[in-house]
């Protein structure tokens, strides 16, 4: 029998773009947006990260704040966050569901209007949203959302891109 080589199909034409700006990101919260150059700048003012704390409930997460420190959303660990316009966030993470041999992983990617973020009032309550099927909690300013399976089988799939992912 010959040797079997995988060849991957070809890559979508928009690709390119979409990769580019995915790696523009240099990692994962909390230990990359806890530094200059990752500010949000709303029609409000400008949003900046910041550690949660050490205690039980908020370790690993970090906390986008206003300059009078009022919460506006919160990432728990391994949740990627790039402003892709002037006023919008793409937000990017695993979301898990089920364990051992019925784990289902897929990339959740959500897109928010940061002039639409609004306070939480309750952390605490913000942090018990956060595990492994949401990485991101936000109580207002999600303009779409969408889930791709990690357990694709290889070929072509349709993905209809909701219009709110595109410049705007």
């Amino acid at each position: 029998m010959p040797p079997q080589v995988y060849v991957p199909p070809p890559r979508s034409p928009e690709a390119p773009a979409a990769l580019e700006a995915l790696s523009r990101v240099p990692g994962p919260s909390p230990w990359y947006l806890e530094r200059r150059g990752t500010e949000i700048h709303t029609v409000n003012g400008a949003l900046r990260w910041a550690s949660a704390g050490s205690n039980a409930q908020a370790a690993g997460k970090s906390i986008l704040q206003t300059v009078a420190g009022s919460a506006m959303a919160v990432t728990d660990f391994g949740c990627y966050v790039n402003a892709i316009a002037s006023h919008r966030l793409l937000v990017w993470y695993v979301e898990e569901a089920g364990k051992d041999a019925t784990l289902q992983q897929a990339m959740r990617f959500r897109v928010f209007d940061a002039d639409e973020l609004r306070p939480i009032h309750d952390l605490t309550a913000a942090f018990k949203q956060l595990g492994s099927r949401s990485r991101f909690h936000a109580e207002s300013g999600e303009l779409a959302s969408i889930a791709l399976s990690t357990a694709l089988d290889d070929g072509d799939h349709t993905v209809t891109i909701p219009d709110a992912f595109r410049d705007g």
